[in-house]
């Protein structure tokens, strides 16, 4: 037993390390650097992805500026314990709306953080998030299918990838937790 807590102390004092504020912001100017415009009816950019570990960020810049107008999108979307939303999609964020950085890049016409996510292999995921009909119970956006309330909606992905061993790969999960609380997307559970 005592072996197995000194483990588990230095794999608390590593996490404490790892998510530290620096590495955060890292990781994000990262992300936001490799952002590239998506064309939802173009896969040019999903078949030019990485095929790593990673998080990668769907950004939205949306044709509205107005705090009101990105709510009736979100009820459009489906809002959270929305039962009439559609099923295994996540749900828009309202708190992560209500945030004063993501209202401040909506009033300026900007990309707001619209969905954050990790994976074993960034492009098949990504390619999930855009191809996957509504009718699947896959957990994924659908964009494609959802494209009735995306119109004139412009997107753009960054994301970050890890070449990592299988068995690093739970640090993807506390990192996304971070960078989720720094970025605040408004679509998504956590």
């Amino acid at each position: 037993m005592k072996k197995i807590i000194s483990e588990i102390n230095k794999l608390g004092r590593l996490h404490i390390s790892l998510i530290e504020p620096e590495n955060i912001t890292t990781i994000v100017s990262k992300i936001h650097s490799k952002s590239k415009p998506l064309d939802l009816e173009n896969n040019y950019l999903i078949d030019n992805l990485t095929a790593a570990k990673g998080l990668y960020v769907f950004f939205a810049k949306f044709p509205f500026r107005k705090y009101e107008h990105l709510l009736g999108f979100g009820r459009k979307w489906g809002v959270l314990r929305d039962k009439d939303a559609p099923p295994n999609c996540p749900r828009f964020h309202k708190g992560n709306a209500n945030f004063k950085k993501n209202k401040k890049l909506l009033f300026e016409n900007q990309y707001v953080p619209f969905y954050l996510g990790k994976s074993e292999k960034i492009q098949e995921r990504v390619l999930c998030h855009i191809e996957t009909e509504l009718d699947k119970t896959v957990y994924a956006l659908k964009l494609k299918a959802r494209n009735n309330i995306l119109k004139n909606i412009v997107f753009k992905l960054g994301y970050v990838e890890f070449y990592i061993d299988d068995g690093s790969y739970f640090c993807i999960e506390l990192l996304e937790k971070e960078v989720r609380n720094f970025l605040r997307p408004i679509i998504g559970k956590q």
